[in-house]
């Protein structure tokens, strides 16, 4: 450091002795808050002289001394499980760099976020067991590749992955027969649905939230739950589900406003009840009145699931998850099965769904 920046040139006040670490690091140590202080002119208690303040803030460029702090991706599945320390930050979610100004020459130690705080946001959802089946967990929508277990052809698969890389934020009834990757392909989806919420959260966009925006919903479970609720009795103890109507209409009310993502598994399974179809029906539009991603999945086509509900609310659900309107994001995905005569058929059909 120049001569010129000293702990007297650079503190309003000294101390001496062991307290001087922390009262007065030598270099400076500067959080993003106490940066965007500085850089704002808040008028508060800053420990810093005016004369270093002043150079600082007229420092358009500065550039990091000595090499990058190395992250290692493939440590991170230990340290989210709580195995093992971030070898970049120790587990603190942060590390502190170097950086010289090239104008004033002043050296500060700027705090940066590491990498890991996106793999703990991630795992929040990606490791609830009741979100993310195991089997599932290395699903990934931009390593999509097409699975030996299923019943579609490679070619069949591969038009289902370029479709949903390439309308990755569209609305989906995916509905095709037991083995053509309906959970394969719904999860694919999930994963970056979750890596958009956490690396929202790490950037500071204005659309992001610690609250959870991403669901994995069985329908049928749902579906009862939300009749139950309805004619609990006033000592009964019956929770609502996590995803309601009411929830989401919040959510829609921040500016900007936040996007759902939500997968309705087995949406077929659903029995042919008026009072747990106009619970759906209300959800769906929920969601559909504020933008949400909603992905379905069915054993049924779109025309069996109108003959099997035979109700009213038949029509407004598929057309708020799957029937398109001028430029709405929604399309019908039909998995043809093209079953082989391999062994194929007899893998475990939850990895097949």
């Amino acid at each position: 450091m120049s001569s010129k920046w000293t702990t007297q040139t650079i503190y309003r006040e000294h101390v001496e002795g062991e307290l001087a670490k922390f009262m007065n690091p030598f270099p400076p140590c500067f959080t993003p808050a106490a940066l965007g202080m500085i850089k704002a002119g808040t008028r508060i208690d800053l420990p810093w002289t005016k004369g270093f303040l002043d150079a600082f803030r007229s420092e358009e460029l500065w550039v990091e001394d000595g090499d990058p702090k190395e992250f290692i991706a493939e440590e991170m599945p230990g340290v989210v499980r709580k195995k093992k320390k971030c070898s970049t930050c120790l587990d603190l979610g942060y590390y502190w760099r170097a950086h010289t100004g090239q104008t004033t020459h002043i050296q500060a130690m700027f705090q940066e976020d590491c990498e890991c705080r996106f793999y703990h946001l991630v795992w929040i959802l990606w490791g609830d067991t009741n979100t993310v089946p195991e089997p599932y967990r290395n699903v990934t929508l931009d390593d999509l590749t097409p699975s030996p277990r299923s019943n579609l052809s490679d070619p069949a698969q591969q038009k289902v992955i370029n479709l949903l890389q390439s309308c990755r934020d569209y609305s989906f009834l995916m509905y095709g027969d037991t083995g053509t990757g309906k959970t394969h392909f719904s999860i694919a989806l999930l994963q970056h649905a979750v890596h958009e919420w956490a690396r929202k959260i790490c950037n500071n966009a204005p659309d992001a939230t610690s609250e959870r925006t991403v669901f994995r919903i069985d329908a049928k479970a749902w579906c009862d739950a939300m009749l139950e609720f309805s004619r609990r009795s006033f000592d009964d103890n019956v929770k609502l589900p996590d995803l309601t109507v009411t929830r989401v209409r919040k959510m829609a009310e921040h500016e900007p406003p936040i996007r759902l993502f939500v997968i309705f598994d087995e949406i077929d399974k659903v029995p042919p009840s008026e009072g747990r179809l106009l619970n759906l029906f209300q959800l769906c539009n929920a969601l559909s009145e504020c933008g949400a991603q909603i992905v379905a999945t069915s054993n049924h086509s779109p025309e069996q699931l109108v003959a099997k509900w035979d109700s009213e609310h038949t029509g407004p659900i598929l057309r708020r998850i799957c029937d398109r309107k001028k430029d709405e994001k929604r399309m019908r995905l039909p998995l043809t099965a093209i079953v082989e005569t391999t062994d194929k058929t007899k893998d475990n059909p939850e990895d097949k769904k």
